[in-house]
């Protein structure tokens, strides 16, 4: 839905209030995303979740800013098959948080975090009430290449990285409505170049191999994250995993804020999509809590209105478009769809 075209300006896909009802704003949101991931909305109110969304796409890259109720976003293979045009999607917070995962690493944006995420990768998100900036690029733009930059790269704001990085992106962003289109195509060639640098830099930084006690840090955060489902995720299983003492355990996974909270929350997460999208049935909060290792259906139920401020059935099949069939997954021709038009500009 492009609202406000002209031929010197940047053309905007505006999901505005002023213009479009909450009803229609949803629909077409459902629209956006559906090729790309799957969306459920997490305790809205009505239809008013989507409060504004705006697409602005430059020919090297697209631009959005979005303020949207707590939602949940999953990203599956079969996304990938569909939208599979090689690109970078860099999300930035201007206020709330999202808990994602890209592969095995799990990370938390917080206001001001730049993360860089490799589009062909699958991908899950929970977010709070939040507003954020992305933009979309392709790989060869940029100079990425999967075959050597990682999935998924932070770029913190009190690192020069990615202090220099969000000046520059808030500076696009601010433009983007009045800019010409010349004015965005000179601003936006300037920040890509700043862009590709910066992956270049993270690359070096990369190059040279962790030190032991780093190494096996990632290494236990990897485990933890693959074995969410297992009982027995304990210290003692990780010490006998790693050969090394529990005190080690402790002092190895402090920087996750202590492993039993670390897995408390991700156990929460993952129980959220799996409630988000999953079918609307009797009995199906207690046995997602017991799936995910809860001790009641009521400590679950306690956990969880304390990571989301909601009750479990809230979240219970509150997703926009339901995911595909097993056949439909397994089937390119029967899960293809168009991207929508402000992305295929790209």
């Amino acid at each position: 839905m492009a609202l406000a075209e002209s031929a010197d300006r940047v053309p905007v896909f505006d999901l505005n209030p002023e213009f479009v009802g909450p009803e229609e704003r949803l629909a077409k949101w459902s629209e956006w995303t559906r090729p790309i991931c799957d969306f459920a909305p997490l305790n809205w109110r009505g239809t008013d979740g989507i409060l504004r969304a705006r697409a602005w796409p430059t020919g090297k890259a697209v631009f959005t800013d979005t303020l949207i109720e707590p939602h949940v976003t999953k990203r599956e293979t079969y996304h990938v098959r569909n939208y599979a045009k090689p690109t970078l999607v860099t999300r930035m917070h201007a206020f709330g948080h999202s808990s994602s995962e890209v592969r095995s690493d799990a990370y938390i944006t917080k206001p001001g975090d730049l993360n860089v995420v490799d589009f062909t990768e699958t991908y899950s998100s929970i977010s709070t009430r939040v507003r954020f900036f992305t933009f979309v690029v392709s790989h060869e733009a940029v100079n990425y290449d999967p075959s050597v930059h990682a999935p998924h790269i932070r770029m913190p704001p009190d690192g020069p990285q990615g202090a220099a990085l969000a000046s520059a992106f808030l500076r696009i962003m601010k433009g983007l409505p009045v800019f010409t289109v010349k004015e965005a195509e000179a601003a936006v060639d300037h920040f890509l170049s700043l862009f590709a640098r910066m992956l270049e830099q993270s690359l070096e930084e990369t190059a040279s191999p962790p030190d032991p006690t780093q190494k096996r840090q990632a290494a236990i955060r990897t485990f933890v994250e693959n074995h969410l489902l297992s009982p027995d995720l304990t210290p003692g299983m990780l010490a006998a995993e790693f050969g090394i003492s529990r005190a080690t355990v402790y002092r190895d996974v402090e920087e996750m804020g202590g492993l039993q909270r670390y897995i408390i929350r991700r156990r929460l997460e993952e129980a959220c999509k799996e409630l988000a999208f999953g079918p609307d049935m009797r009995g199906i909060v207690g046995e997602v809590a017991n799936r995910w290792h809860f001790s009641s259906t009521a400590h679950f139920s306690r956990e969880f209105r304390r990571r989301f401020g909601f009750n479990p059935g809230k979240a219970v099949n509150c997703a926009l478009v339901q995911t595909p069939s097993e056949a439909a997954k397994d089937s390119p021709a029967a899960s293809r769809e168009e991207a929508p038009e402000w992305l295929e500009r790209l």
